[in-house]
């Protein structure tokens, strides 16, 4: 079954990063919502304010041209009955009672079939032709006048604006169709009403400064627009692309964003009037609605990006003392392994022996001293072999000290060879001495070992002239201590140091065993 692995723990560093960067990502996700919202709004309530002055706008004409119709309507009546021949002064004094009662009209006109006055309400005029003169004023190439006497409609119709040539103010021809009894054409009843007075209307609306409003027929034709400019009119500029726009949107008072032809984009609203063939357009800028949207985000923007650096600069101070406390740690834990892995060094060099890599005097005592109370306690026996290099001073005065080192390390790596058990311990007691401990072993087993010892040494056939045996050999005293008989480790050291006494004096080369202890 395998060990589950454990997940490293994360980087404080990281965490705090993380955290600092959700909490600015979330800040600037709302501000920004925030913003796009109020946008939407300024702009849902600019179409709302469009619309509903569209509305007002459209209602406005509606009602003007309804009134002026009436009045046309009661011109045409008071033909009919007089005939166009008819009591001068009574004809004469209905035109200039309606022209005073209507704010809008700037003057009620009567042509008879050939585009001359008939009558009219202009001051010091004469009221019929023929009663004295007049002067010479045929309108008979107006568009309104070619258009009545080309159709047979009764109906009231708005034309497009022009010069008055009795003023030479702009005027929006309002007129109707004036005929005989068997349908033949009679003249036109005309009436004006003041480019002024629509332009003086629409001022009062607040529409920003490039907003616009326009007044325009079903025929694409600009009756009036704010801001008035009267080369559009003199050119009989079309209503620029307002009548365009509202049909190619199905004639609906959806309100559509679009740039003009100036390069200002501009969101419109329309409105169709209910009882004429006309428009009227309001188009509200998008920098004008947006205006104060945008002084609105940008303090929102400029508080959310001081709130911002408020958490940033200290958050990025904070982190950079997380990085540093981390780097002093991950410095302290480093050390503390070098310290550790020195210490080990240090505890392996004070328990082993620099020469021949045998643990030394220091590790063989507390090993033995542990073994000891082990056997002891646990009733099991434990062998100690003292080894002695035979005629080493010998070796050392004829070969020098240096190839005597080599020699105790070729000793040293025959016990090591020599040792199969983990358990087992081979040590440098000191000078050319060597010592073997081993645990749970009997004097057969520990002879053994001494003689495997004497068997290595001799297969590596170190020359030893000075010695009778021609070669390094060692001398071996074994002791072995039997359950529970000794008190003390001493005793187990002095039997083996005995035993090798014993094995020098029986002539070298060989090993000795101890009495039973």
């Amino acid at each position: 079954m395998k060990t589950p692995r454990r997940s490293r723990p994360r980087s404080a560093v990281a965490l705090a990063s993380v955290f600092l960067l959700l909490v600015c990502l979330s800040l600037s996700a709302v501000q920004g919502w925030s913003i796009y919202r109020a946008r939407q709004e300024a702009l849902a309530d600019a179409s709302i304010a469009a619309g509903n002055m569209a509305r007002a706008m459209a209602d406005h004409a509606d009602g003007l041209f309804a009134q002026v119709d009436s009045v046309l309507a009661g011109a045409v009546e008071q033909i009919d009955h007089g005939g166009l021949a008819g009591d001068s002064a009574r004809l004469r004094a209905y035109l200039v009672m309606m022209v005073g009662r209507t704010a809008a009209l700037q003057g009620l006109f009567i042509y008879d079939a050939n585009g001359s006055w008939l009558a009219n309400s202009l001051p010091g005029s004469t009221a019929l032709a023929g009663t004295a003169p007049a002067p010479p004023m045929n309108n008979a190439d107006r568009a309104y006048f070619l258009y009545h006497r080309q159709h047979a409609d009764l109906a009231t119709r708005v034309g497009a604006p022009v010069r008055s040539r009795s003023s030479g103010a702009w005027i929006i021809p309002v007129s109707r169709r004036l005929q005989h009894a068997d349908g033949t054409f009679a003249g036109v009843v005309l009436a004006t009403i003041g480019h002024d007075y629509f332009r003086n209307y629409y001022e009062r609306f607040e529409i920003g400064s490039a907003g616009v409003i326009a007044l325009a027929g079903d025929d694409g034709v600009l009756l009036m627009r704010r801001p008035f400019d009267a080369r559009q009119l003199e050119a009989g500029a079309a209503a620029e692309t307002l009548f365009w726009r509202w049909q190619a949107q199905g004639r609906s008072a959806i309100p559509v964003s679009i740039t003009d032809s100036d390069g200002v984009q501009r969101r419109y609203y329309y409105e169709h009037l209910r009882d004429y063939p006309l428009v009227v357009g309001v188009g509200l800028s998008s920098g004008d609605v947006l205006e104060s949207w945008r002084r609105a985000a940008f303090f929102g923007a400029a508080g959310t990006a001081a709130l911002l650096a408020a958490l940033l600069i200290p958050g990025g101070a904070m982190i950079g003392q997380l990085k540093r406390r981390e780097r002093l740690q991950a410095e302290l834990r480093s050390a503390k392994r070098e310290l550790e892995a020195s210490n080990a060094r240090l505890q392996q060099m004070a328990l082993s022996d620099g020469l021949t890599a045998l643990p030394n005097r220091r590790h063989f005592d507390q090993r033995l001293e542990h073994e000891f109370k082990r056997a002891v306690r646990d009733g099991s026996a434990l062998a100690l072999i003292m080894l002695d290099v035979d005629y080493f001073k010998r070796y050392n005065d004829q070969h020098g000290h240096v190839e005597g080192d080599a020699a105790l390390q070729q000793v040293a790596g025959a016990i090591g060879a020599s040792l199969r058990r983990a358990a087992d311990l081979g040590a440098r007691f000191g000078g050319e001495e060597f010592v073997i401990l081993l645990p749970d072993t009997d004097l057969d087993g520990a002879l053994a070992v001494a003689e495997a010892v004497r068997a290595q040494l001799a297969g590596r056939a170190i020359g030893h002239r000075a010695s009778p045996f021609g070669s390094i050999t060692v001398s071996a005293g074994v002791a072995v201590m039997q359950p529970g008989r000794l008190q003390s480790a001493r005793l187990l050291v002095e039997a083996a140091d005995q035993a090798l006494y014993d094995a020098k004096a029986a002539g070298r080369n060989r090993a000795a065993a101890a009495p039973a202890l």
